[in-house]
């Protein structure tokens, strides 16, 4: 929401002009885009803006929609949120009916020689503050039961494995496997890896335990005697490494009849080499670079 305060400002102090905005869905390409990064997909606002000694004074109140898909979650995230807002923005030029203009705080809003403010930002931070984060995580938590509620475990219980070790599975497929193809597939090789007593191998329970995602891990994190290393301890991870989508439960519970032991990532950095052979895993690992 881009407001012109340029008339505005031209008026007498004290002078208040409102402002409506309504828009559903939100266009990503128009001037309301940066509501999206908060997964605002409707809003409904009215604005106050008075012309004051510094500058502009906006106040009002906005109702909007909070929706989008979780990538980790099984139902969408769906909830009206309501905040009441005001700011100060001060004007950083001169404006007609001023009485002078004031060294704006620090941190202030600041409105320019164009006289454009985008309300954008602090709607969005309003909003995001009176977003229910704990009414969210009950509500995930109740579609989480009930949908895995409908899972077929029967597959896991031949093999001695739980409900939770199911979910522990999923989470490992869900940060392994980034092609849907894939997941099945991933699953094999942990249930592979358990029944032959191999370490699972798998880095992502390591990165876990030190809440580091995106540096290589150095070799001291390689060799912590954490229970999450999965290099150097047998078995599944103490629990799950992350929530798990639908998809990934489905995988783990049902993975796929082949004997594959072995995979790495290839170059497109989305699928996967698998192989029940670990020459034919070095031979890979040898021809694309890995250390």
């Amino acid at each position: 929401m881009v407001i012109n305060v340029a008339p505005l400002l031209k008026q007498p102090l004290g002078t208040r002009v409102d402002y409506e905005l309504q828009e559903s869905p939100i266009d990503p390409r128009g001037d309301n885009a940066g509501l999206l990064d908060a997964d605002i997909v409707d809003i409904d606002a009215l604005v106050h803006a008075t012309h004051t000694n510094p500058g502009a004074y906006f106040e009002g109140s906005a109702d909007a929609h909070v929706a989008g898909q979780c990538a980790r979650c099984l139902v969408p995230i769906d909830t009206p949120v309501h905040a009441d807002f005001a700011e100060q923005y001060y004007a950083t030029v001169p404006v007609e009916h001023g009485v002078g203009l004031v060294e704006p705080p620090l941190d202030a809003k600041t409105i320019g020689s164009d006289f454009k403010v985008d309300l954008v930002p602090l709607l969005r931070e309003e909003l995001i503050l009176v977003t229910p984060v704990a009414a969210l995580v009950a509500k995930q938590v109740t579609d989480f039961r009930r949908e895995f509620a409908a899972v077929d475990l029967r597959a896991a219980n031949h093999v001695n494995l739980t409900a939770y070790d199911v979910v522990t599975i999923a989470s490992l497929v869900e940060r392994e496997a980034e092609a849907p193809s894939e997941r099945r597939l991933v699953a094999s090789v942990i249930y592979n890896r358990l029944h032959a007593h191999i370490p699972l191998g798998i880095d992502a329970t390591t990165r876990f335990e030190f809440n580091d995602w995106t540096r290589a891990l150095t070799q001291s994190q390689l060799r912590s005697r954490s229970p999450y290393n999965t290099r150097i301890h047998r078995g599944l991870p103490p629990g799950p490494i992350g929530n798990p989508g639908l998809a990934s439960i489905q995988a783990a519970a049902h993975p796929a009849h082949v004997d594959y032991l072995y995979y790495a990532r290839k170059k497109d950095k989305r699928h996967h080499f698998f192989t029940a052979s670990y020459s034919a895993f070095e031979q890979f690992l040898a021809a694309n670079g890995y250390g």
